[in-house]
Formats: C-alpha cells, structure tokens, sequence
C-alpha cells in the first residue's frame, strides 16, 4: 500500500478548497441578503418611529398626546420622505461584497466573512440628514437626544403655508425653561443597531 504525504495531501486539499472560494461566497451572500432583507422590513419598516413618519403631518403618535413627530420635526410636507432616504442609505451601506478570508488553523479551514456594520454614530451625524431648519443638526440625532422645543410646539391641522409640515408651529418665547425643553430621547437608530447585530449572533 503507498504511503501517503500528509504534506502533499494538505497542499492538494488547500488548493481545492481554494476553489471553492466563490461558491462559499455566493452562498454567504445569499444568507446574508436574506437576513438583511429581512431587517429592513421586520426591524426597520416597522419600527415606531419609521411608521410614525412614515404616515405624514397628520400620523397618530405613540410619542406626543398631540401632534406627531413628522411636524415636530419640521419636515416639509410632502417633500421630504427622511425615512426612505435612511432606509435607501442603509441598503447601500449594509453590503456584504465579495470580500472573504481563507484560514487555514492546523487541520481546520474554513472561510471567515466580515459581517458590514450598522454605524449608528456616522449617521447620526451625516449632513444628508440635516434638518433643513437646522443645519448641522440631523434628525435622528435629535430624536436620539430628544426634540428641543417641546413645549412651543402647537399642533393643529391644516396650517397651511405658514407651517413646513402644514400641521406643526413652534411659538416665539424667550423663556429658557421653554426654549431648553425636550422631549425625551427616542431610541431609534440606536435600537435598530442593536436589531442588526442580534441578527449574527
């Protein structure tokens, strides 16, 4: 019986396994595009805040007694969809590539895929997502810390063109203890962050 060069026969295998490469690849990107898919429409699509925004100047709200987050924020009616551009922005972000490490530990190999990153800090501050009454300051960062002007805020349908959002305006106030209100912060992308690295685990 010939002997057999364990030497030899790893190289071989290493080499075969090599080829395999774009097939674990494609694999790998196909559970990935399910389980990414699968956030988008069960973590992100129906969170809160993303349906509360998602419906408009006059969406119910689970947030204030009165009024919405859509007018709260001054977005301008219909306009401005913030939600759908978040959404378009991590679709393209959230991307696995082609990118894959072939380890090979003793008689292990295996194919090692860096999982992307949901950066809640980078958006938070993307000037993509500037309110366009505040400049340098997006709106999920002022979710995540909470809407200033809270107490200003006066809610009532129909506004018209003296409101951005036709539903929401904010009264004029020198008082500090109005000016410096909040509403309380909301967890938004945060939240959603967590959601995603769950998803790996």
């Amino acid at each position: 019986m010939p002997n057999l060069n364990m030497n030899v026969f790893r190289k071989e295998l290493s080499t075969s396994l090599k080829k395999l490469a774009p097939l674990a690849n494609n694999n790998a990107q196909r559970r990935f595009d399910k389980i990414k898919e699968d956030f988008l429409e069960d973590d992100f699509d129906n969170h809160e805040v993303s349906r509360e925004i998602r419906g408009g100047p006059t969406a119910k709200s689970r947030y204030l007694l009165k009024g919405n987050l859509y007018s709260l924020l001054g977005f301008v009616k219909e306009e401005e969809n913030p939600v759908d551009v978040l959404r378009e922005h991590l679709e393209d972000k959230l991307d696995l590539g082609e990118k894959f490490e072939f380890v090979e530990d003793g008689n292990n190999i295996s194919f090692n895929f860096q999982v992307p990153e949901l950066d809640a800090k980078s958006i938070v501050n993307n000037r993509k997502f500037d309110l366009k009454w505040r400049k340098g300051r997006t709106w999920i960062r002022e979710l995540e810390e909470g809407v200033s002007g809270i107490l200003l805020y006066i809610y009532m349908q129909f506004f018209g063109s003296r409101s951005r959002s036709s539903t929401g305006l904010q009264r004029k106030s020198n008082k500090k203890s109005l000016t410096k209100a909040r509403l309380r912060g909301i967890p938004y992308l945060s939240s959603l962050a967590r959601e995603w690295r769950k998803r790996f685990k």
